[in-house]
This record gives structure tokens, C-alpha cells and sequence, in this order.
């Protein structure tokens, strides 16, 4: 059976991508397009499979992003690059669907091929080359420093550090917490009353939820606001700054 790629693909507005000769090639929902080869940034169809990674090309202000299946032949670099021979361009998403669909993804690729915990207080990390680390249990910690590492942490008040380049960290849980600590880094504080923080030129994905009345994170006592993306400029939004959302506006958060 031929191998299939779940990815995410950027866009213009209009649905149109410039590829590297500069000519303007025009996409359409639903539709499957086919090309002879797969040639990362020559020939081919490009898309990300960890969702986030499209922000570095189409930022959220002036794109539109939809799902996709890459199929045929296959050229992918040792960065966050796939090139496939064929293309079929499925439904829109959303920013909180692309954070989403990433934060699943990183969890379950450090679960499966590296260190992880899942014990309250547990703690994992990972220091290697592509390396993930995750931690699931309450106050749990995760933590990556490899090149383009992952961390994750889904427990409540989980705390979730990656200082690889290209690295991202993700918590989930209530109150958890998110570090990006290089400047091609994201961190993304996804859970109810989360926070995050990043040194300069890196990115904070910040989340915003209303309790229906419970605590701690569980679906059904909490409703999905909203969620923003910032870069971290050292003015507007400041460096080692824990920020979070909330009301709808991006704010600094005090440490304890």
C-alpha cells in the first residue's frame, strides 16, 4: 500500500503559494494536484507534518492554512521540510487546530520514541538530536535540549522546556507552564490559566478557557476561548517574561 502523509499547508489569502521559480500556483479545496517528482524547494508539493512548523512560512496574520495528503514520491530534508510528488488539499484549519494537532503530535512522538513519565511528580528529558520528552502525570516536567527537540506535559501544573533550535514545548494542563529558550523556538501554553515565555526572536502561542464551574483540566469543566501567537521582541512582548492569556488580551503574568 502506497504511503500516505497527514500534513498541514500554508497559504496566501487567496490560496495561492509562490514556489521557487517565482510563479504563482493557484490551490482549491478538495482538488489533487500531481507533478513528475519530489525535489525539496525545485519540484513537488510542500507541507509540514508537525502543524506548527507551517507558521515559519505563512505567519498567521496574512495566511490561511488547510490540511493535506502527501502521497507518491517523497524528498524531505533534515529539517522540518516534505516534498511530495502528490497533493490532496482537504478542509481548512484553524490556528487553535493546527496548535492543537501539534500538541498530540509532540506528546505522542516523546511517549513512543523517548523518555517519558507519566507518574504525578514524574519527570523527562531528553537531550539528544531530534530528541522528545514527555511528562503526563500532576506537576509533571519534560524537558528537550537537542535540535529541533520536543517537550510536552499534560498534567496539571506540568512545566514543559525546550532549548533546542527549532525546538517547541508544549503544556496542556491547568496552570502548566512553557519555555522556549532559543530564538527559532516555540513555546505553546495550550491548558486553562497557563502561561509562557521565550527569549528573543522565539514565539509564545498563548490559550484562553472559562471554567463551567470545575477545576484542574477536564473538558467538560472548561470552554475553549480563543488562542493568540506573539513573538517574543524584547519590547512589546519581553524576554524570560511569563505572559498568558486572558479577556481576550495578552498579559504579563507575576511569578510567585
Amino acid at each position: 500500500m502506497a504511503e500516505t502523509i497527514k500534513a498541514v499547508k500554508g497559504f496566501n489569502q487567496d490560496m495561492t503559494c509562490t514556489p521557487t521559480k517565482n510563479i504563482k500556483f493557484q490551490y482549491e479545496e478538495g482538488k489533487t494536484y500531481e507533478e513528475e517528482n519530489a525535489n525539496v524547494c525545485n519540484e513537488g508539493f510542500h507541507a509540514c507534518e508537525l502543524p506548527i512548523d507551517v507558521f515559519r512560512y505563512y505567519p498567521p496574520v496574512k495566511s490561511v492554512y488547510h490540511e493535506a495528503e502527501m502521497s507518491g514520491a517523497f524528498d524531505k530534508t533534515e529539517n522540518d521540510k516534505t516534498c511530495s510528488s502528490k497533493i490532496k488539499i482537504g478542509a481548512k484549519i484553524s490556528i487553535a487546530g493546527i496548535i492543537k494537532a501539534s500538541i498530540d503530535i509532540i506528546r505522542n512522538r516523546a511517549e513512543k520514541e523517548s523518555s517519558s513519565s507519566s507518574g504525578d511528580y514524574g519527570n523527562a528529558a531528553s537531550s539528544g538530536y531530534k530528541g522528545n520528552a514527555a511528562s503526563s502525570g500532576d506537576y509533571g516536567n519534560a524537558a528537550s535540549s537537542g535540535y529541533k527537540g520536543n517537550a510536552a506535559s499534560s498534567g496539571d501544573y506540568g512545566n514543559a522546556a525546550s532549548s533546542g533550535n527549532c525546538g517547541n514545548a508544549a503544556s496542556s494542563g491547568y496552570c502548566g507552564s512553557a519555555k522556549a529558550e532559543h530564538k527559532n523556538a516555540c513555546a505553546i501554553a495550550w491548558g486553562p490559566e497557563s502561561k509562557a515565555r521565550g527569549v528573543i526572536g522565539s514565539h509564545l502561542v498563548l490559550a484562553e478557557w472559562e471554567s463551567n464551574g470545575g477545576k484542574y483540566w477536564k473538558e467538560e469543566t472548561w470552554t475553549f476561548v480563543g488562542a493568540k501567537m506573539v513573538r517574543v521582541d524584547g519590547e512589546k512582548i519581553k524576554e524570560n517574561t511569563w505572559y498568558g492569556l486572558r479577556n481576550g488580551n495578552v498579559i504579563e503574568i507575576k511569578e510567585d
